[in-house]
């Protein structure tokens, strides 16, 4: 960082209340700053990208490092965040979507892992449906299903975010400096992870997000089921869960109105004893799920948009999650991130820029 200073020691006479001066060094630098006086710790905005080229990178080098110098505060070690880290998502679920998109925002380098198969409910508005789609985009951000380590490169040159599957065979060749885990399953990383993982007994990370965003400590220590969002006075009762283990078969779509009892999947078990001949329902609390000639028919548990719904083809497991309707039937909630994953997402990025500075610090 030193070394971008020389060319800017004679700009340290200027005033932080006109900044006008210091971003006319460079046209892309109109837009660098937003504000920055009165303020002890802010993410200044900076709308850049790798592809500028060295001088713009030391240019911004230089005016953060100015700003760091006159104000005394750690402006500069978002220079390091922008230009060096790169983060791998585990989940490319609405959460992993959400932490993904922020993360691009600031011009840091990401990419999500996910399953073959993905079981995210919330597909219109998660990177996930690029693995069936091949793309897919969300707030004007673009995913992009790769399989090939040079895909992989060229998605990053494109400014687009990569997905790689469980399955890739070149994962190993992968470099990352931090890992944020929101995918429900554990997994064991070497380094800094963060994981937003609230509700899974003896999660040990780095960092522990809860679903409300709220910071907690290192290891989880008592298991917690997730409550759903409360929507239209409903929060349980919106929910279809699976009644035993199978194959699952969508019969409707996401964002497609549905009445309560309406079918909307079928899932194929290898269990015995489950045709009946009234074909009566066997979820007593919801009204969700019938009998049918071996088969069981998930129905719809009360009426709205269908916010949420499992990839046809994917085995479930007995109490896996298989839809998730809005009674209030805001197609907005279909296509765009929710307040919660926003929430958790914005603490990822929060203790990330800790992380850097605690680090810097050491250094």
């Amino acid at each position: 960082m030193a070394s971008n200073l020389h060319k800017y020691q004679g700009l340290q006479q200027c005033c932080l209340q006109d900044l006008n001066a210091v971003t006319k060094l460079s046209q892309h630098n109109q837009r660098i700053i937003k504000s920055i006086c009165g303020i002890e710790f802010c993410i200044v905005e900076l709308y850049i990208g790798v592809n500028n080229g060295g001088n713009h990178c030391s240019e911004c080098a230089g005016i953060l490092c100015l700003i760091s110098d006159v104000s005394g505060s750690r402006y500069y070690i978002l220079i390091h965040i922008l230009f060096r880290m790169r983060v791998l998502v585990i989940g490319a679920g609405e959460v992993g979507t959400a932490v993904t998109i922020y993360l691009s925002r600031l011009q840091i380098t990401a990419f999500c892992l996910e399953l073959d198969h993905p079981t995210s409910l919330k597909r219109m508005k998660s990177f996930c449906q690029a693995v069936f789609v091949g793309g897919f985009e969300v707030e004007g951000v673009t995913a992009r299903r790769v399989t090939t380590l040079e895909q992989l490169n060229k998605a990053l040159v494109d400014n687009i975010i990569p997905v790689l599957t469980s399955s890739s065979k070149f994962l190993s060749d992968i470099q990352y400096d931090i890992v944020v885990n929101t995918a429900p399953t554990q997994f064991k990383f070497q380094g800094v992870t963060i994981s937003t993982n609230w509700g899974i007994e003896g999660l040990t990370a780095s960092i522990v997000i809860q679903k409300s965003g709220r910071y907690a400590g290192t290891r989880q220590k008592q298991q917690k089921m997730s409550e759903p969002e409360l929507i239209g006075g409903y929060s349980f009762e919106r929910e279809a869960r699976a009644e035993i283990g199978g194959r699952w078969t969508a019969k409707r779509g996401i964002g497609e109105f549905v009445k309560i009892g309406d079918p909307i999947g079928v899932i194929e078990s290898d269990e015995g004893g489950l045709q009946t001949e009234s074909g009566e329902c066997l979820n007593r609390k919801m009204d969700a799920v019938t009998h049918r000639r071996g088969q069981l028919s998930v129905c719809a548990p009360v009426s709205g948009l269908l916010l949420g719904l499992l990839e046809t083809g994917a085995v479930v497991l007995k109490n896996q999650l298989l839809c998730e309707i809005d009674p209030l039937c805001d197609a907005a909630f279909v296509y765009t991130l929710s307040t919660r994953a926003r929430c958790v997402a914005g603490s990822v990025i929060c203790e990330l820029m800790a992380w850097q500075s605690i680090r810097d610090r050491a250094i």
